[in-house]
């Protein structure tokens, strides 16, 4: 019996870990809303990257140490929503849409309810998609969060605060990405990248310097990247398109199963129909 407690308590353990690393991030969510009520917003976008280091931490440790749990993914939907949500929203609106007045407070919370639907979505959609290694759908929200700060990164990187920091721009910087957090527009994924071995030096050595400058410079370097990632989308959809193709000239059968299934299931609300008009007569 002590061998048995010594193990659960070491699953235990092992399942508080990834847990941790998702508290962190969400303390780090709450310490850059804190910043932006007392006006430190470079500190506080500073602290919305770090929960975003954090949040790509808590996945990888989970699957590495086998403890993923229930728990940890509702932890983790929740730490995103303050961390990419609230945070972001809050920032902007009181370091540019607050002089709308109450105006300005609704475009920050069309962005957080974006943030909200993305994340419910993901957590309700059991079915397993074949690309899931190579594309989002929709932006994710640590992405979303740092492009949606991008105007404040880069007014305090290039002194450029004047035209960036005007609500309306701001307003609409929100709208927009929080629209692009809830489409299904397929986007890059980051989980399977693949380089050629004749690459991978070079490849080892430009990661080495992008590192240095983001940790030296990380507000003037970080928006280059998201902007980047921004005009791959053009580029993500064609391959999404030929990767779709692709498969249905692979598995012929599954597209034979789903008309199966949607004729089955066209049936079956005929028949419940016809039942209800019985019903009614």
């Amino acid at each position: 019996m002590i061998y048995e407690d010594d193990d659960n308590q070491k699953a235990n353990l092992k399942k508080l870990i990834p847990n941790a690393i998702t508290i962190t991030a969400l303390g780090m969510g709450i310490t850059a809303i804190f910043n932006a009520m007392s006006d430190h917003f470079y500190h506080a976008v500073m602290f919305v990257i770090l929960a975003g280091v954090f949040d790509a931490m808590d996945g990888k440790v989970a699957r590495l140490l086998n403890a993923s749990s229930p728990i940890g993914a509702e932890l983790d939907s929740l730490s995103d929503l303050v961390a990419f949500g609230v945070a972001p929203a809050l920032i902007l609106n009181l370091w540019s849409t607050h002089v709308l007045g109450q105006t300005g407070w609704i475009f920050p919370i069309f962005y957080i309810a974006c943030a909200a639907l993305r994340l419910a979505k993901f957590n309700i959609d059991s079915s397993v998609d074949i690309f899931h290694s190579r594309f989002f759908y929709g932006c994710p929200s640590p992405a979303a969060a740092l492009l949606v700060l991008s105007p404040l990164m880069i007014s305090r990187s290039y002194n450029v605060t004047k035209f960036l920091q005007n609500p309306y721009f701001i307003s609409l910087a929100l709208v927009l990405i929080g629209a692009l957090m809830v489409s299904n527009i397929p986007m890059f994924s980051q989980k399977r990248i693949t380089i050629r071995r004749l690459y991978i030096v070079p490849s080892l050595l430009c990661i080495l310097i992008i590192i240095v400058k983001l940790i030296s410079t990380p507000l003037s370097i970080l928006p280059i990247f998201l902007y980047l990632y921004l005009l791959t989308i053009p580029y993500s959809i064609k391959a999404h398109r030929k990767a779709l193709a692709q498969y249905k000239i692979d598995h012929p059968d599954d597209d034979q199963e789903n008309t199966n299934l949607s004729n089955e299931n066209e049936s079956e609300k005929k028949n419940e129909n016809k039942n209800e008009n019985k019903n009614k007569k």
